[in-house]
């Protein structure tokens, strides 16, 4: 059984990923905020708690399972706000921050801690 976890899989190429991980016969979940379907588990990333807390439920819970192969695909991000500095503000550039870095390696800790025993390269 193989697994694959994927950040921001609504649409683009993290959808792109979802549906060619399927095809294969992988096991997905899905986790966005606008994402749909079986393998969608809602999660907002620009919410640091109640991100993680997501994550950190779903990843618990999955790794109790027995799985051959394992893949996390952190691919959520956003690209606003786009311009000078100085037409944006703070709350926005920690926005920024939260969703294309802290997000991502909350992700990858939480993975981490949860599949790091098992015997799945």
């Amino acid at each position: 059984m193989k697994l694959a976890l994927i950040t921001g899989g609504s649409k683009g190429l993290g959808a792109a990923l979802v549906q060619w991980h399927l095809d294969q016969g992988w096991t997905v979940r899905e986790y966005s905020r606008s994402g749909q379907g079986d393998v969608h588990v809602p999660c907002d990333f620009s919410a640091q708690d109640a991100g993680a807390a997501v994550l950190e439920g779903s990843f618990a819970e999955l790794a109790q399972h027995p799985w051959d192969v394992l893949r996390l695909i952190n691919n959520a991000g956003t690209l606003d706000p786009i311009g000078p500095l100085t037409d944006s503000e703070p709350s926005q550039w920690r926005a920024h921050l939260q969703i294309n870095v802290a997000a991502c390696v909350t992700a990858t800790g939480l993975f981490l801690k949860h599949f790091s025993l098992s015997q799945a390269p």
